[in-house]
Order: structure tokens, then C-alpha cells, then sequence
């Protein structure tokens, strides 16, 4: 609906896909949005496997056997080190929302209240926390 309503041209993925980063690694993100422009580049032979592409935005969800630092340290050290915008991390078993942005800036919202926001990377998308967190 989101993609739909503000004009947005991309693919959303789920945990399911596997993508292939610039450092070598194959991460499946939570959830991820790569913009056409970054798709209409590859080839066909890209298309198979894992396709070498960089999400402009991921999300990952802390589950209860998750650790937080590990977790923290992969959305710096693989997800914006590799070119990823925005990356939310959502910690469920702590109750709090960690922004990571490309410049290096980390977020840290509190609580299961508000809205967090897809900023220029994806106008117009809002996460309300509130319908996330049970």
C-alpha cells in the first residue's frame, strides 16, 4: 500500500531473500526495500542466487534467543558499513526502536508508542510502534 500510495518503485523483501553484500557477505534481512534504479542494473546472472545489490533499508527484529550487541554491532558493521540508508532495529524483548542512519547517527527510541519515520529514504513511510509492539 505504502509503495502503492506515494509513487514508490521498488522491491520489498522478507527474511526469505538473501542478498549479496559488497564485503562478500549473504545476508536475509527482516525486511528490506531496494529501489528500481539499484535492480534495473543487474543482469540475469545477477538474478540468480544471491543478487549483488544494497538495500536502501532493512529492519531486523530482535527475537527472545537474540543477543542486543550482536545484533547492534551487525546493523553498523554489515548493514550501513555495506551502504544501507536506514536500518531499523527493533527490540522487542527490551521494548525500544534503535534508528541507524547512514551518517553514523544512532536513534534510540523508548517505548511502544509513536511513529518512526522512512525519512527521504522512504518518503511517506511511517512504522506505528504502537501496532508493532504486543
Amino acid at each position: 500500500m505504502w509503495k502503492r500510495q506515494f509513487g514508490i518503485e521498488g522491491l520489498v523483501t522478507s527474511g526469505t531473500v538473501g542478498i549479496t553484500l559488497p564485503d562478500g557477505s549473504v545476508r536475509g534481512p527482516d525486511a528490506a526495500f531496494i529501489p528500481s534504479e539499484r535492480l534495473d542494473v543487474l543482469d540475469r546472472n545477477d538474478m540468480v542466487g544471491f543478487a549483488p545489490v544494497v538495500p536502501t533499508f532493512v529492519a531486523e527484529v530482535r527475537s527472545g534467543s537474540d543477543r542486543l550487541k550482536p545484533l547492534q554491532r551487525k546493523m553498523t558493521d554489515v548493514w550501513i558499513a555495506n551502504g544501507v540508508s536506514l536500518a531499523f532495529l527493533l527490540d522487542i524483548e527490551g521494548q525500544q526502536t534503535f534508528v541507524y542512519r547512514a551518517d553514523g547517527s544512532i536513534e534510540l527510541i523508548k517505548g511502544t508508542t509513536g511513529k518512526v519515520s522512512g525519512e527521504e529514504v522512504l518518503p511517506g513511510f511511517e512504522l506505528d510502534l504502537g501496532l508493532f509492539y504486543w
